[in-house]
């Protein structure tokens, strides 16, 4: 296995004192005794009380991801679909995409995902990218977990009217429906959980 200039710097100079001031930056540098200490104290504060998905976009790494998940974790979250496909790739299994579908081209590549990862899951506010997914599922012969994502006073994503959730979460053959109400290891925030004034909903 052939090592990169850089890396064969950057090993020479562990355990040199002061050889952090000599790497050419910008460079990034992990203190892995703090990581791993934080992951340990997360994992603590949510054990027997809630499922933790942590965040990946916090730091877009496998091998972090995979630490988490050995901590506690019952999977992943991931903003984007590029994240959830690397990770994946990469091993990481239990993958919730957090941000709903959709791109007319989404469905083919969640099913890519879901086809690695029987526990990974997408989000979605509108019956429209549901019709889509299923017929791409029921094409490769694969089912795809569906959660319903729900806006909950911020204005940015999810349905809001009871009417369109219920067409959102209507069932489809080979997508499979979450139980909107435990979403496993998801928290949303709820200091705006009321009905928006009414000047904003004119507005939406």
């Amino acid at each position: 296995m052939t090592i990169r200039p850089a890396d064969a710097l950057a090993q020479a100079m562990i355990g040199e004192p002061n050889s952090r001031f000599r790497l050419p930056t910008p460079a990034l540098i992990l203190d892995e005794a703090a990581l791993d200490a934080n992951i340990s104290r997360m994992a603590e504060r949510t054990r027997g009380r809630v499922a933790l998905r942590p965040h990946a976009k916090t730091h877009k790494c496998a091998w972090i991801a995979r630490k988490q998940i050995a901590a506690g974790a019952v999977g992943i979250c991931c903003a984007k679909i590029g994240e959830a496909e690397a990770l994946s790739a990469a091993g990481v299994r239990g993958i919730l995409l957090t941000s709903p579908v959709a791109d007319p081209l989404m469905p083919k590549r969640l099913c890519d995902v879901a086809a690695l990862d029987p526990g990974f899951a997408c989000v979605v506010d509108h019956p429209d990218p549901v019709i889509v997914l299923n017929l791409e599922a029921c094409r490769r012969g694969i089912r795809v977990n569906v959660l319903i994502d729900v806006d909950v006073g911020l204005g940015r994503t999810g349905v809001f009217r009871s009417t369109t959730r219920g067409r959102a979460g209507r069932a489809r053959p080979s997508v499979r429906r979450a139980d909107v109400g435990r979403r496993p290891g998801l928290r949303r925030s709820l200091a705006a959980h009321r009905r928006p004034p009414k000047a904003l909903r004119r507005s939406q």
